[in-house]
C-alpha cells in the first residue's frame, strides 16, 4: 500500500515523540506536507519542538486529559480534512481520531492489533491499512523487495539532503542495569536506548588468518591460446588439459595439419566440452609467420598465451637451431604488439639424458641455453617467460615419467615466477625392513626383452607376422626416434629413421642381446690393436 501525499496535504501523526513519528515528521516537513502531531502531556509538547526545532507548537496537541482534542486536530485540518493518519497507537486511542479523516484519506497502523474494529467504525470509502515492519525488512517476495529499494532510494536522498539524521541516543553500559531499567520505564521516550557491551575496536577491518593453500592453473575463456609445434600426441594431450583448464579457444600450429584418425579423434574428444579448436599449418619458422600466427590467433579473441612444444628425442638430427629460432621469432612477436603485455610464453621441451658427448648434443645445448636466455629476458623486461623442460614422456611406462605426472608438475610449475623449471621425477630410496637397517628383498623384476619393448613403444601387445615392418605396424616419428636410440643401446646397430622403420619383426627376434657382448668385445680388441701398433 502507497500513499502519495503533495505539498499542502495534511498528515497526523498520533505520537509525535515516537521514534518512528520523529523520523516521519522530518521527511514529511522537508516535502512541504502539513504535519500534525499528538503527544500524552503539556511536556511533551515542548520536547517535541526542542527535538524538531521546525515543527510549530501550536500544530502540537495534548491528547491526555483533552476531551476536545479530536475537534482541535479537525480544526487545524480545515475544510480538507486529514488526508494520512500515521498511528503507533492502540485501537482505542485510535478509534476517536477516524472522524478526522476526509472522504478518501487513509489510516496507517503499525502494531499487532486487529482493524476488524476500525472497519466497523469506517464509512467504507476510508482505507485502513496495517505497515508489517518484519515482513517489509524480512520476507524476499518481490513487493517486499520492491518496498525496501524504494525505501533505501528515500533515506539515501535523505541523507544527501540533510533531511535523515541519526536519532538521539542514550548510551548505558552493560553493567548498569539500574539506568537500563530506568531509561525503559520512562514515559517520555525520547531518546534511542543502545546498550554498550564491549569497547569498539581500533581497526574496522579484521584480516582473515594466513591459510596455506595450493594454486591451481585456470585459463581465460575468452581468450585465444597458441600452440606451436608438431600436431603429436603430446600437443593433443596439453591441448586436451587446458582445455579442462577453461581454455575455450585454442590455435594449433602443425605443418602438415590433421594427417591421422587419431588428431581427429583427439579433437572430437575436446569437442564434448564445447571449445574451439583450430589447427593452422602456418609455421613460425619467419619472422613474418609468427606475426601471421598471431594475427590468425587475435582473429578468434584477444590472445592469452603463446605455448611452443617440443619434442627433442629427435636432437639427434643438428635441428634446434631451427627450434631456437621459431621462438626467438615468437618473443619478438609478442613484443612487437602493445596489447600483448600480459600474454603467456611458455616452452617447454621434453629430452632424454645423454650417455655420450658429441657434437650434435653440444648443438642441442646451446639451443637450450639461448631458449633459456630469451625467457630470462622476458621477465626481466616485465613480460611473462617460463621454460619448463622435462624428461623423456611415455605411456606405457617404459620411461619414469608418465603422462599424467608431467600434466601435474604443469600444474604447479604455471603458478611460479621463475623463468627456468625443470621437471623430474625423485628416486624413492627402498624401505627399511627392520632395526637392522637392512633393505627389504625387492622381487627381481623381470627385463623385457627388445620385441617386447618395441610392441610397448608401438603400443602393440601381441607381435604381427615377422614380414610386417614397423612402419606398417603404425609406428609414429616419435616412436621411430625411441626404436632408434633402443636398438643403438642394446645391440649396438646405428640406424637411421628409414632403416628403422624398415624393420620387420623377424629381424627385431634375431637380434639378441649376445650381440651387444660380443660387438663391445670386437670394438675392445681393435682399441687394443691400435694400441699395439
Amino acid at each position: 500500500m502507497k500513499c502519495y501525499l503533495r505539498p499542502g496535504d495534511n498528515l497526523l501523526i498520533m505520537d509525535g515523540l515516537d521514534p518512528m513519528g520523529q523520523a516521519i515528521t522530518r521527511v514529511a516537513s522537508h516535502m512541504g506536507v502539513k504535519v500534525i502531531a499528538t503527544v500524552q502531556t503539556e511536556t511533551d509538547k515542548d520536547l517535541v519542538t526542542r527535538i524538531i526545532p521546525d515543527m510549530d507548537l501550536d500544530r502540537v496537541v495534548c491528547r491526555h486529559g483533552n476531551l476536545g482534542y479530536v475537534e482541535q486536530v479537525a480544526r487545524l485540518a480545515g475544510k480538507k480534512g486529514i488526508h494520512v493518519i500515521i498511528s503507533t497507537l492502540t485501537t482505542e486511542e485510535s478509534r476517536d481520531i477516524l472522524m478526522t479523516l476526509n472522504s478518501d484519506g487513509v489510516f496507517l497502523y503499525i502494531g499487532e492489533h486487529g482493524n476488524e474494529e476500525l472497519q466497523n467504525l469506517s464509512n467504507g470509502t476510508i482505507s485502513i491499512q496495517r505497515v508489517n515492519i518484519p515482513t517489509i525488512l524480512c520476507d524476499s517476495d518481490e513487493r517486499a523487495v520492491a518496498i525496501r529499494q524504494d525505501l533505501a532510494a528515500l533515506v539515501s536522498d535523505g541523507i544527501k539532503e540533510g533531511i535523515v539524521k541519526p536519532l538521539n541516543s542514550l548510551i548505558l553500559p552493560a553493567t548498569d542495569t539500574t539506568g537500563i531499567f530506568a531509561a525503559l520505564t520512562t514515559e517520555n521516550w525520547i531518546q534511542q536506548l543502545v546498550v554498550k557491551i564491549q569497547d569498539e575496536e581500533e581497526t574496522q577491518h579484521r584480516q582473515s588468518p594466513a591459510l596455506m593453500v595450493r594454486k591451481h592453473t585456470q585459463f581465460h575463456s575468452d581468450r585465444c591460446y597458441l600452440l606451436v609445434g608438431s600436431l603429436d600426441w603430446f600437443v593433443l594431450e596439453l591441448a586436451y588439459w587446458m582445455v579442462r583448464r577453461g581454455a575455450r579457444h585454442l590455435l594449433i600450429s602443425s605443418r602438415d595439419g590433421e594427417t591421422s584418425a587419431y588428431h581427429q579423434c583427439k579433437i572430437n574428444m575436446m569437442a564434448e566440452l564445447r571449445p574451439e579448436v583450430k589447427v593452422t599449418t602456418e609455421t613460425a619458422m619467419t619472422l613474418e609467420g609468427a606475426a601471421r600466427l598471431l594475427y590468425e590467433a587475435s582473429q578468434i579473441g584477444p590472445l592469452g598465451g603463446v605455448f611452443t612444444i617440443t619434442m627433442t628425442q629427435e636432437q639427434k638430427q643438428p635441428s634446434n637451431w631451427t627450434w631456437a629460432q621459431i621462438i626467438s621469432n615468437l618473443d619478438e612477436s609478442t613484443r612487437a604488439a602493445s596489447e600483448n603485455k600480459d600474454v603467456l610464453f611458455v616452452v617447454c621441451s621434453s629430452t632424454e639424458t645423454f650417455q655420450s658427448f658429441d657434437y650434435l648434443s653440444s648443438t642441442y645445448s646451446f639451443a637450450q641455453a639461448s631458449v633459456h636466455r630469451i625467457c630470462e629476458r622476458r621477465c626481466d623486461d616485465g613480460l611473462h617467460g617460463l621454460a619448463i623442460q622435462c624428461g623423456p614422456i611415455d605411456f606405457n611406462n617404459n620411461w619414469p615419467q608418465s603422462l599424467h605426472e608431467i600434466l601435474e608438475a604443469f600444474d604447479k610449475t604455471m603458478c611460479q615466477e621463475a623463468p627456468i623449471v625443470k621437471i623430474y621425477q625423485k628416486q624413492c630410496m627402498p624401505a627399511l625392513a627392520d632395526g637392522n637397517q637392512k633393505l627389504k628383498e625387492i622381487p627381481e623384476k623381470k627385463e623385457k626383452t627388445l620385441i617386447e619393448k618395441v610392441l610397448d613403444i608401438i603400443g602393440l601387445k601381441t607381435s604381427p607376422d615377422n614380414k610386417v615392418t614397423l612402419n606398417e605396424a603404425g609406428i609414429d616419428s616419435m616412436g621411430t626416434t625411441e626404436v632408434q636410440q633402443l636398438v643403438q643401446n642394446e645391440v649396438g646397430l646405428n640406424l637411421d629413421g628409414t632403416g628403422v622403420r624398415a624393420l620387420t619383426f623377424g629381424k627385431l627376434k634375431e637380434m639378441r642381446s649376445e650381440d651387444v657382448t660380443r660387438i663391445k668385445e670386437l670394438e675392445k680388441f681393435q682399441r687394443m690393436r691400435l694400441r699395439s701398433t
